[in-house]
């Protein structure tokens, strides 16, 4: 995410003129916290299991891709819903067809 897109979202939430220093430290922050999200163990059974994306355009060295924000959720056997785990992946084209199932691919 772009300095000036990390300034508009912390203005909106009500803190403003962040330096791009602070803003490097707060994705910094965001990233370990995000690692050690993915990296707990689940437990438990999960009976009830859904996947959800977004894609957005990300700008990468060599030009500005696709990427889908992957988002897998499932409901725990004591019924409470929770965010089970996230990936990042780039999505495949459309099969021809007219299908409008989006499937995606590991990013890489």
């Amino acid at each position: 995410m772009s300095t000036r897109k990390v300034d508009r979202l912390v203005e909106q939430m009500g803190v403003a003129g962040m330096s791009k220093d602070q803003v490097s430290r707060l994705c910094g922050g965001l990233d370990e916290q995000v690692r050690i999200f993915c990296e707990r163990p689940l437990e438990g059974a999960y009976p009830y299991l859904w996947l959800d994306a977004k894609v957005e355009r990300v700008r990468e060295p060599g030009g500005v891709r696709h990427k889908a924000l992957v988002i897998a959720y499932g409901v725990h056997q004591s019924g409470r819903r929770e965010v089970l785990g996230i990936d990042v992946a780039r999505p495949r084209p459309r099969p021809s067809g007219g299908s409008s199932c989006v499937a995606c691919a590991p990013a890489g």
